[in-house]
């Protein structure tokens, strides 16, 4: 969406049984942007409310890419012999009441990454009610800043590895 290069025909390859699993190419860091954006472009691409459902959404996000990572066996769903990867949440408002019929489309449709409040990766608690317990996270993200105005200085002065389209010498 960002390049404008247009949108995957998933309902049609949900539909005909191809395996569509959601990721991005790291430019949007919020996995629950992510959903909610999947979840939206394609029920407004394909002018149909229900051509995806909240749940296929959310298996999009979890065991459908485990499954063509070839790793459902590991990860992806909470079951007995696999990596105990979870995030427990709390949001700050909840627009509707929260009950059983109601958690999956709140999830996909109201929850923000902020609202994560412990994540726990492997069994390991790793965050804490926000707060990073594996690492300094001032600094992490300090050096990640300063790494990306590298990058981006470093990008100014890069000469192309290819003529563009219609160069001609």
């Amino acid at each position: 969406m960002l390049n404008a290069v247009g949108t995957a025909p998933v309902h049609n390859m949900l539909r005909r049984g191809i395996s569509v699993g959601l990721g991005n190419d790291g430019y949007i860091l919020d996995g629950f942007e992510n959903m909610r954006t999947a979840y939206l472009v394609h029920r407004l691409v394909s002018r149909d409310p229900n051509a995806i459902d909240a749940y296929t959404v959310l298996e999009m996000a979890t065991i459908r890419g485990a499954q063509l990572y070839g790793l459902a066996d590991q990860i992806g769903s909470i079951e007995l012999g696999k990596k105990a990867d979870l995030i427990v949440v709390k949001p700050d408002i909840l627009p509707t009441p929260l009950n059983r019929d109601s958690v999956i489309g709140h999830l996909i449709n109201s929850i923000v990454g902020r609202d994560v409040r412990t994540t726990i990766l492997d069994g390991s608690v790793i965050m804490k009610e926000r707060r990073v317990l594996t690492a300094d996270e001032e600094r992490v993200q300090r050096e990640a800043k300063n790494a990306a105005a590298g990058l981006w200085e470093r990008l100014k002065t890069a000469k192309p590895q290819v003529e563009h389209v219609g160069t001609t010498h």
